[in-house]
């Protein structure tokens, strides 16, 4: 049997969606949807130019609660919530500092298709069988700067109170729980990230999606307590979104704890994986591309 294999080259029937939010309302970001054959992907990212400083002392008896939430700062994540629904002695006192500055966004995407005639030349009919390959690739360069600190220290005596925090700084999380009715506890988080590069490739069969940031996160606690419990989680993704660190630990009675955790990523540039030299299209062209270039500051798209 002798096949025939003719190709083609034709612009991938790829959906490629760009929304960018307007700076007029002072939150800046983009919304990137893409669609090769029923395989979507999505991507949303957000961020807003601010310096915010807070600082609160409080001390007294009885009963309180306590919730705050940070978010919506080039991934940049922070919520607390903490309460004693019964009265006893409390001292707290906590400082935010927030820094985050808007930046170019670059979005690139890159469209192949390709239709292989296979053809049984030994017959007598005039059959072919017909194969579409298709797939595009989608790169980000996302340049926004976020620092983010938040130092707190709580002291407790009483029935018990109850306290969660939690930071995630894409996709590193760090979190603390207790449950005490005897509490001193001493705590710095700070996350800082200045760029960011999306890498993603689909095809009909699935989505291959990497992220890298350069980023960091450090962590300090000095926890004293007596109650019923005392849980650390800490986890660090990969470049694929992959769980790449965990480390999880559970408490319970009269605990002192001090720990230090500083993790981190840095950007590796993306490998260009169209090779202009290769013979990979005989009869077609080179691969359609679009830029875009987003200049927030002024709020404009450029095409």
């Amino acid at each position: 049997m002798f096949r025939v294999i003719r190709w083609f080259y034709m612009i991938l029937p790829l959906v490629i969606l760009f929304v960018f939010i307007s700076s007029c309302d002072g939150r800046m970001g983009y919304d990137v949807t893409a669609s090769v054959n029923g395989s979507v992907l999505e991507i949303h990212r957000y961020t807003q130019a601010l310096n915010f400083d807070a600082t609160g002392v409080v001390n007294g008896f009885g009963n309180f609660s306590k919730y705050s939430c940070i978010k919506g700062f080039a991934g940049v994540r922070a919520d607390e919530l903490s309460s004693s629904t019964k009265p006893g002695r409390l001292g707290l006192s906590d400082k935010i500092i927030l820094r985050s500055k808007e930046g170019p966004v670059v979005i690139s995407a890159k469209l192949w298709s390709g239709i292989n005639f296979i053809s049984n030349e030994t017959s007598q009919n005039e059959t072919q069988n017909i194969a579409v390959s298709e797939h595009g690739d989608v790169n980000v360069d996302e340049k926004w700067w976020t620092y983010f600190a938040n130092q707190k220290k709580i002291i407790y005596s009483g029935p018990e109170i109850r306290f969660r925090e939690a930071y995630e700084n894409n996709g590193d999380l760090m979190a603390n729980t207790v449950d005490s009715w005897a509490l001193s506890r001493d705590s710095l988080y700070r996350a800082s990230i200045n760029r960011t590069l999306i890498s993603a490739n689909l095809t009909s069969q699935g989505n291959f999606l990497r992220k890298h940031s350069n980023k960091s996160s450090s962590y300090l606690l000095d926890l004293k307590t007596i109650g019923s419990l005392a849980h650390l989680d800490v986890i660090q993704i990969g470049p694929c979104g992959e769980l790449a660190n965990r480390v999880s630990q559970d408490f319970v009675g009269q605990q002192n704890m001090s720990l230090k955790i500083n993790m981190g990523d840095w950007i590796h540039p993306p490998y260009d994986d169209y090779v202009s030299w290769l013979n990979c299209c005989p009869i077609g062209k080179a691969p359609v591309e679009l830029q875009l270039q987003v200049n927030q500051s002024q709020g404009k798209t450029d095409l």
